[in-house]
């Protein structure tokens, strides 16, 4: 009887190892996976591509960022840009292309030149036109380098237009100002889709 718990006792401890042995390299394979699979999944994150418009542009991952925090002062500056460039009535237009221009670069007299063969001002002030912004994302490809997604309608009398309104831009860092205090500026903004999306007749 003794000689059958002995065994029966070496039996025990024997699957009882086994057990534990099976449950710590199930435990390792399941960690190697889980690490593998976080590298394999960031790497190919950092060489994905964002195609708009036909064109391919490297997407860059927020922690690449030489300065994390910039990013939320950039995009915040691309908001300010957009509302204020592609929104306004009689009583607000004056104001609104003076912020957008604060935010433009070597690009002032384009943004300007733009903004005036658009008429946008004489319809507003002899049509009682309005212009409404709405910004629906901004995806940054890089440091200072990204695309901004919105809408734009134009109120008159007998009907409502909404189109697209989508940008590309390129911006570098200035010193702060009371005017800018973001330090943000753009030297490049293409308007690369405004196509009529909607026209409703009152």
């Amino acid at each position: 009887m003794k000689e059958l718990m002995n065994n029966f006792s070496k039996q025990h401890n024997y699957f009882k190892t086994i057990t534990l042995v099976s449950i710590v390299g199930l435990m390792i394979t399941i960690f190697v996976a889980f690490y593998f699979n976080y590298k394999l999944t960031k790497e190919k994150y950092e060489q994905a591509y964002i195609v708009i418009e036909g064109r391919a542009y490297k997407a860059v991952s927020v922690d690449n960022y030489n300065y994390p925090q910039r990013k939320y002062e950039i995009i915040q500056a691309v908001k300010e840009f957009y509302m204020h460039r592609y929104s306004g009535d009689r009583y607000s237009y004056e104001d609104n292309i003076k912020i957008a221009l604060e935010y433009c670069g070597y690009i002032s007299e384009q943004i300007l030149f733009e903004y005036r063969e658009e008429n946008m001002a004489k319809l507003i002030v002899e049509r009682g036109h309005t212009f409404t912004a709405y910004l629906d994302s901004v995806v940054l490809i890089n440091d200072f380098e990204g695309f901004a997604f919105g809408k734009q309608a134009i109120r008159s009398k007998s009907q409502e237009t909404l189109r697209n309104i989508y940008i590309r831009f390129e911006a570098r860092d200035i010193s702060r100002s009371e005017r800018n205090m973001l330090g943000v500026v753009f030297d490049d903004i293409e308007l690369y889709n405004n196509r009529i999306i909607d026209i409703i007749n009152y």
